[in-house]
Order: structure tokens, then C-alpha cells, then sequence
């Protein structure tokens, strides 16, 4: 999973059907690839909100309340992240600890 696949189906979900080549052009993929992702997202999704190919249109029956509960069960283990949120992460540096972490301390030399 990642920010494309994320992408692709909020795109979907607001604008379902969509055709295929319309798909294409916004998102600068070819048709494989929209079906590779398409692949993964509905390892995630309920069957009747599986995103499915119809001719040549992207139909899905997801609405706003599953794409939320979607995005709520993804393991985050499953996301990949971009080579930009790598690069952005690495010139921010260390992130700060977040709720119910403890910085860790080292000892000064």
C-alpha cells in the first residue's frame, strides 16, 4: 500500500464510475498498474465495495464512511512510503516521540 494506491481510490470513491482513461491521464499510470493497486486496495475493502473494471470504466459501490474505515484498518506495516516522504523525513531529522513514547536520552561523552 501506498500513497498512490491511497490516492487512487479517494479519486475513485468521489467520482465513481470513472473511465479508465481519465484515471490514466490525472495519475500519469498505465492501465496494469491501476490494476495492480486496484488488486491490492480490495485485499482491504469489503466484497460489495471491491473497485471492479465494467468495459472501460472504474466502478466501485465505496462511499465516504468505508473509504474512512478503509483507511482505519490498514496495518501500518502495509505502507510504503515515497521516495519524497523518505527524502522529507531525512532532512527533518529524528521525529519527536509521540503519545505514549519516551524520548530516549543518551548519555553525553
Amino acid at each position: 500500500m501506498n500513497s498512490f494506491d491511497l490516492s487512487l481510490l479517494k479519486y475513485i470513491q468521489e467520482h465513481s464510475p470513472v473511465l479508465i482513461e481519465d484515471v490514466t491521464s490525472r495519475f500519469g499510470k498505465t492501465t496494469s498498474t491501476l490494476k495492480r493497486s486496484m488488486k491490492e486496495i480490495n485485499e482491504f475493502l469489503e466484497p460489495d465495495c471491491h473497485l471492479h473494471i465494467d468495459g472501460q470504466w472504474i466502478v466501485t459501490a465505496i462511499g465516504y464512511r468505508e473509504y474512512i474505515a478503509f483507511l482505519e484498518q490498514i496495518p501500518f506495516n502495509r505502507y510504503i512510503t515515497t521516495a519524497d516522504e523518505r527524502i522529507k523525513r531525512s532532512q527533518r531529522g529524528a521525529m519527536p516521540a509521540g503519545r505514549g513514547e519516551q524520548k530516549r536520552v543518551l548519555p553525553q561523552v
